[in-house]
């Protein structure tokens, strides 16, 4: 009974130490979760106009934002200052902090419309919602100097990229440019060519107004919230069972429907065994890798790259845009295309 009471007694006490011991937990994360959220409130973005120190902080910034690269790419400070005299650079800060910034032109080979060359976030925010908060603001400063459409460029298996531009922001894609920013250099290396999806963001249409209503209507972290505002039907289970989905590998594309799911992607030793010549639905999915950054080898990001470039060209040529980006944490990651005939 002694032995059966101590045990008893020890089972209690470990019992209420774990209950402790969650309860504190939780506490401490209710406490961070609110001062993340106080971190985000307290950011601002709006335009700026910086000189000597200050237009050195942006270039510092670049460098942090985009760790490794190269110093020929780098965006120097009497660009940073300029591009603020013309009203053309955005800032943000957190309690007087720079911590991103958008920079930004006219394009004049189109009526109404500004390109985005870059948006940088610091280090030590990204994940954080500034990036969104900063394109945010873009559209709200270009709006009010009677733009009508921002575009820009970003690497099409970039995942987060793919999230922000398109699930989030509303924006669409139906372009695809090759080896975009490659020199003669990098292509005698053998380096994977830098393809770009070629963003078109109108800022009047109705699926991006929806979105930026949804945004300003709250100050959390966008990121933990952008399946709300999304008009396609998806859900983390895939595509609806009629709909044609472009299957890839490291060697291919391979057009196939959902409902069949016993075929297999094409193989590492198989040749591009597909056609689009006979798709006729209004909606087709294309898989690709969760992240570049996540591809095995270089090979392997060599060889989705030739795959998901052949893919989204034909796509493009037949019609097809990008309207949506799925999300699979377990899986691979979906763009889905729909026809703009």
């Amino acid at each position: 009974t002694v032995s059966g009471n101590v045990t008893l007694g020890c089972l209690t006490t470990a019992r209420r130490a774990i209950t402790s011991y969650t309860y504190r937990e939780k506490i401490k994360k209710a406490i961070g979760a609110v001062c993340e959220q106080r971190r985000m409130t307290r950011i601002t973005v709006e335009p700026a106009h910086p000189a000597g120190d200050s237009a050195e902080a942006f270039t510092d910034l670049m460098r942090d934002a985009w760790d490794g690269i190269p110093d020929e790419e780098v965006i120097p400070p009497h660009v940073f200052t300029a591009a603020g005299e013309t009203g053309n650079l955005l800032a943000a800060h957190s309690d007087g902090e720079l911590v991103g910034f958008c920079y930004q032109m006219p394009d004049t080979t189109r009526d109404a419309t500004l390109y985005s060359h870059a948006v940088g976030v610091a280090e030590a925010y990204q994940g954080r919602g500034v990036g969104e908060r900063l394109k945010w603001a873009q559209r709200e400063h270009a709006l009010a100097r009677g733009f009508e459409t921002i575009r820009w460029t970003y690497d099409p298996l970039l995942g987060g990229n793919a999230k922000l531009n398109v699930r989030k922001l509303g924006a669409t894609v139906s372009e695809y440019e090759t080896a975009l920013y490659d020199t003669d250099n990098d292509a005698s290396s053998g380096e994977t060519p830098d393809d770009r999806f070629v963003v078109s963001w109108e800022l009047q249409r109705d699926r991006v107004v929806r979105r930026a209503a949804a945004a300003s209507a709250s100050t959390v972290d966008q990121s933990t919230r952008s399946d709300t505002t999304s008009d396609s039907p998806s859900t983390p289970d895939g595509p609806p069972d009629d709909e044609p989905v472009v299957l890839l590998s490291a060697r291919g594309p391979e057009l196939a429907v959902a409902e069949s799911p016993a075929v297999e992607r094409v193989g590492d030793d198989s040749e591009f065994a597909f056609t689009l010549d006979s798709v006729e639905s209004e909606t087709v999915t294309v898989q690709v890798p969760q992240d570049r950054e996540e591809t095995e080898t270089a090979d392997t990001e060599h060889d989705w790259r030739y795959a998901t470039r052949e893919t989204f060209t034909a796509l493009f040529e037949r019609g097809y845009t990008v309207t949506d980006f799925r999300v699979d944490p377990d899986d691979h990651n979906s763009y889905v295309l729909e026809a703009e005939r």
